[in-house]
């Protein structure tokens, strides 16, 4: 039996692991990703989609499908869908939802003014555990690892190469044996991209992988290695965009010099 239907902002008021149910319009659509377990048993590896939904209390909030629930997903951007019976997740301070076992997906039916009421407010959603200002990420950062959301205009992108990553840790591999995983793992082309963002009061540098360059680019990791002479007009189109991102960030020394190290875990176009 399915819980009662709340809203996303409610969810902070909920306990990690609590089961629930929301309606939300769908606003971004990842790829299947498969994990690997670490002996690297491709037989055993786990799908999983993510889903970035928001409804009219003004909030959105990632959610993961796993498995069938992810190879079976058929809707689109813009579609209000129904998620019942999933569980709360709250890691490093972020809330999500993640399907479980009974956990299911179904159109919401809305019409008229209702639909384009909660579309409206919808659109104009932040993420449920709010943004942090680049100068109040900074004055945060410490040598402990840190993730927080922000929201700011992009000042310049850049793709900076391709390398063949373990499909397991994403890390860079020089031979069969993955040095993260001390294992032999399979390979896969990734890619690592630098961008620099502002956001009226302060400025910051950004490094990113693979999933979120595909996410800003609109083009899979294949089409940008095809295309690696339209790079500069393809990384041009984002300048002054509004991008909003999840980051893992913390403070770092190189050659005796201090920075703060920041890595996009989630990127995506502000509409």
């Amino acid at each position: 039996m399915s819980s009662a239907v709340i809203k996303i902002i409610d969810n902070k008021s909920k306990s990690d692991g609590g089961i629930v149910t929301i309606a939300a319009v769908v606003s971004n659509i990842q790829e299947i990703n498969k994990l690997t377990p670490k002996r690297g048993d491709l037989n055993r590896a786990l799908r999983k989609r993510q889903i970035l939904v928001s409804d009219d209390s003004g909030h959105s909030i990632w959610i993961s499908l796993w498995n069938a629930l992810a190879e079976k997903w058929s809707y689109k951007v813009g579609e209000i869908v129904t998620f019942s019976n999933f569980k709360i997740r709250i890691f490093n301070n972020c809330r999500s939802l993640t399907s479980l076992s009974f956990s299911a997906v179904s159109i919401q039916n809305m019409s008229g003014k209702e639909r384009d009421t909660f579309l409206n407010l919808a659109t104009k959603a932040q993420p449920i555990d709010g943004y942090l200002s680049i100068k109040e990420l900074k004055a945060n950062a410490s040598d402990i690892e840190q993730f927080a959301w922000i929201k700011a205009n992009i000042l310049s992108f850049s793709i900076d190469g391709f390398y063949e990553g373990c499909v397991v840790c994403q890390k860079k591999k020089v031979s069969a044996d993955c040095l993260t995983c001390t294992n032999v793992t399979k390979s896969e082309v990734k890619l690592l991209a630098t961008m620099y963002v502002e956001d009226g009061v302060d400025s910051l540098k950004v490094r990113m992988f693979s999933d979120c360059v595909e996410s800003l680019t609109d083009l899979s990791i294949e089409k940008l290695k095809e295309r690696e002479t339209d790079h500069p007009s393809i990384c041009s189109k984002l300048a002054n965009q509004i991008v909003a991102m999840r980051l893992k960030y913390k403070q770092s020394t190189y050659c005796e010099q201090e920075f703060i190290d920041v890595i996009a875990l989630k990127a995506n176009r502000d509409s």
